[in-house]
């Protein structure tokens, strides 16, 4: 499975050409292609990547590659921290409010 999300990357690192390739290091390109699969997915560039059906860990990488590469000066980096530190919070908050659930339906079933 992981190696679709490699597919994945490459393709929309060929969607974005040249100028973002380039700029991330070979050996993570190389490493890249030697863990990808067949799968071919295919990029709209109309669309943003989050309305292109990809991988959550493809979205990952993509944001680690930004955050690495392609930001353009330290303003930009902190902005993406942010929106990630948000989203990690966002996601902590549903996975313990999941968690929550699950042990009141277990206290639930336990007490009938």
């Amino acid at each position: 499975m992981q190696n679709k999300v490699y597919s994945e990357v490459l393709a929309v690192l060929g969607a974005l050409g040249e100028k973002f390739t380039n700029s991330i290091p070979a050996k993570l390109i190389d490493l890249f292609n030697s863990q990808k699969n067949a799968y071919i997915p295919i990029i709209d560039v109309s669309k943003p990547l989050d309305k292109q059906g990809l991988d959550n860990n493809t979205i990952t990488i993509i944001a680690l590659l930004k955050l690495n590469y392609w930001c353009d000066d330290i303003d930009e980096k902190i902005k993406l921290l942010q929106i990630l530190e948000k989203n990690e919070r966002e996601l902590n908050d549903k996975i313990r409010e999941s968690d929550s659930i699950k042990n009141v339906l277990t206290l639930i079933r336990k007490n009938k």
